[in-house]
C-alpha cells in the first residue's frame, strides 16, 4: 500500500512539473506553410509571443487548430533557449486544388453548382469539405426537382479534382398505373408531364398541393426506372381517406356538425348541420364535383360552375334563388389565386380572393356585395424551432341599398410548436363596421381591437383545435373545433 502511494506521488510531481510549469513563449515558429496565409494562421491562435503558457493550454489551442481541419496534420515542439522557449508548429498542407472538372451536364448550370460548393482552383484538397460537396451537389438537384440516375463520387489525381454523376435522360414513357380511368384522367389533369420532358418531380408536389387545395384526399405517387434510352414513369394515386366529420362548438351556445364523403365518380357530398340558441337551425347539402358546385339550405339553393386557368387561378360564376318568395336573388362572381398549403401546419403561401355578389329581386334591396380577402402564412425553422407567421386583411363593401353593413378585419397571427404535432398561436386583430352613406371621413371608423390564442394539436388523420377570443373586458368568444378523417 505505502508502495502503490509512493508512485501515486510521483506520478503527481511529473504532472504538475510538465503542466504546471509555465513557458514563457520568446517565439512562435511555423514549419510546412507553403501556400496558407502566414499571417491568417497566426491570428487564429489564442496564444501570443512573449507570454507565459502552461503545456495544457499550449495542447489546447494545437487541438483546437488540429479540430478545425485546416490541415492535414498538426504537431508541435517546445524547443529551450536563452530567456524562455520557442514553439514550433509543423503542419502538413492539403494538396492544392489545380482544376475543378464537372461531367456534362443538361438539368443544371455549371455556374449554380460552382457557386454552392467550396471546391474550387487554387483552394486545398480536403476530404471533409470535398464530401459535404458531394452533398450539396445531390441536394442541388433535389431542390430544383430533378432525381439523378448516379449519386455524385470524385476523383482526385494529380491536383486535378474531378467529380462524376449522372442525370435521368428524358421520359420516353409514363405508365398509369391507376386502378380506373377516373384515377388516370386526374392524374392527366394535374400532372403536366410529358413524354420527351425531364423529369422534375417539382410538378408532383403542385399536383398534390392542388389536390389538398381542393380537399380531395388522394396523392399522386411516383417510381422511375432509368434506361439507356430514355426513363419510364410510373404514376399512381393513393387514396386517404373517404369520410371526414367535423364538429364544433361557439360562444356562446352554438352547435355545427359537418360530414363529407368524397369518391372519384360522385365528387364530394356534405351535410351540415348548424344549431344556435338565438336562430332557428340551419341544414345545408353540397355537392362537388369537378367544376361543378351545387347547394341547397334551409331558404335558398345555390348554383357554381368554376374554371381553372393556370394551376394556381380559379373563377367561379354562379347563381342563389330563395326556396321562397321572401329573400333575395343573387348572381355570383369570384377570382381566386391561391398557393396556399396547410400540411401538417407546415403553413405557407398565399390566398387572394375578389369577389362581387349582385343581389336584387324579391325584396326592397339591390345592391352590389364586393369582397377583398387575401391570407398570407410564412413558415422557417424545423421542428421545435419552426415558427408561423400570418398576416390576413378582409373588407366586405356594399355599394346600394342593403340592410348589411360594410366591414373591415386584419389579424396577424404568430405560432410555434410547445410539443411534437402541439402548436400555439398567439393573434392580435381588430374589426369594423360601418355604412358608407354614414361615414363623412375615413377617420369616424371605428376599429375593435382584440386579441387571441388558438391551440391546436393535429395527430393525423384527427385534428383538435380550440381558441378564446378577448375583445372586451366582458366579450370573451370561445370555440371547440375537431375534425376525424376516416
Amino acid at each position: 500500500m505505502r508502495k502503490k502511494f509512493l508512485i501515486l506521488l510521483v506520478f503527481i510531481f511529473i504532472f504538475n512539473v510538465i503542466y504546471g510549469e509555465e513557458y514563457f513563449l520568446q517565439g512562435i515558429i511555423f514549419k510546412g506553410i507553403k501556400y496558407a496565409s502566414y499571417s491568417q494562421i497566426q491570428e487564429l491562435l489564442n496564444i501570443k509571443p512573449f507570454q507565459s503558457y502552461s503545456r495544457e493550454k499550449i495542447e489546447e489551442e494545437i487541438n483546437r487548430i488540429k479540430d478545425m481541419k485546416i490541415f492535414e496534420a498538426i504537431n508541435y515542439s517546445l524547443n529551450k533557449i536563452n530567456g524562455g522557449y520557442e514553439l514550433i508548429i509543423e503542419v502538413k498542407e492539403y494538396p492544392i486544388i489545380e482544376k475543378v472538372e464537372f461531367p456534362n451536364i443538361r438539368l443544371l448550370k455549371e455556374e449554380i453548382i460552382k457557386r454552392n460548393i467550396y471546391s474550387d482552383s487554387g483552394k486545398f484538397f480536403m476530404l471533409v469539405k470535398v464530401e459535404e460537396d458531394l452533398n450539396k451537389i445531390r441536394d442541388l438537384y433535389k431542390k430544383h426537382g430533378f432525381p439523378l440516375k448516379t449519386d455524385p463520387k470524385y476523383v482526385f489525381k494529380n491536383n486535378i479534382l474531378k467529380f462524376e454523376w449522372e442525370e435521368l435522360p428524358p421520359i420516353k414513357e409514363i405508365i398509369y398505373d391507376t386502378k380506373s380511368q377516373k384515377e388516370e384522367d386526374l392524374i392527366k389533369r394535374l400532372v403536366s408531364i410529358k413524354r420527351g420532358e425531364d423529369l422534375n418531380t417539382k410538378e408532383i408536389d403542385l399536383a398534390n398541393q392542388k389536390l389538398l387545395r381542393e380537399e380531395i384526399p388522394y396523392v399522386v405517387k411516383y417510381n422511375y426506372k432509368a434506361e439507356e434510352d430514355g426513363t419510364i414513369l410510373y404514376l399512381y394515386l393513393m387514396p386517404l381517406f373517404p369520410n371526414s366529420l367535423t364538429i364544433s362548438f361557439y360562444s356562446p351556445l352554438n352547435f355545427n356538425i359537418n360530414y363529407s364523403f368524397y369518391n372519384l365518380n360522385w365528387g364530394r357530398i356534405s351535410l351540415n348541420s348548424f344549431v344556435s340558441e338565438e336562430n332557428n337551425p340551419l341544414y345545408k347539402f353540397t355537392w362537388e364535383k369537378e367544376n361543378f358546385y351545387l347547394s341547397l339550405e334551409n331558404n335558398y339553393i345555390s348554383l357554381l360552375f368554376l374554371k381553372d386557368f393556370g394551376r394556381d387561378f380559379v373563377a367561379r360564376v354562379g347563381y342563389r334563388s330563395p326556396l321562397s318568395s321572401q329573400g333575395n336573388k343573387a348572381l355570383l362572381f369570384s377570382l381566386e389565386r391561391n398557393t396556399l398549403i396547410k400540411r401538417d401546419l407546415n403553413i405557407k403561401g398565399s390566398l387572394l380572393n375578389l369577389s362581387m355578389d349582385f343581389v336584387g329581386g324579391g325584396s326592397p334591396e339591390n345592391y352590389t356585395l364586393f369582397k377583398l380577402l387575401t391570407d398570407n402564412y410564412w413558415n422557417y425553422g424545423e421542428e421545435l424551432e419552426e415558427r408561423i407567421l400570418e398576416a390576413k386583411g378582409e373588407l366586405r363593401y356594399v355599394l346600394g341599398n342593403s340592410q348589411e353593413n360594410s366591414s373591415v378585419n386584419i389579424k396577424f397571427s404568430y405560432g410555434f410548436p410547445i410539443f411534437p404535432k402541439i402548436y400555439i398561436f398567439l393573434d392580435i386583430g381588430g374589426e369594423s363596421e360601418f355604412k358608407l352613406a354614414e361615414i363623412k371621413s375615413l377617420s369616424e371608423i371605428v376599429f375593435t381591437f382584440w386579441g387571441g390564442l388558438n391551440f391546436v394539436w393535429t395527430n393525423y388523420p384527427w385534428i383538435f383545435k380550440s381558441s378564446l377570443v378577448i375583445k372586451s373586458l366582458e366579450k370573451l368568444n370561445w370555440e371547440v373545433y375537431s375534425v376525424i378523417n376516416f
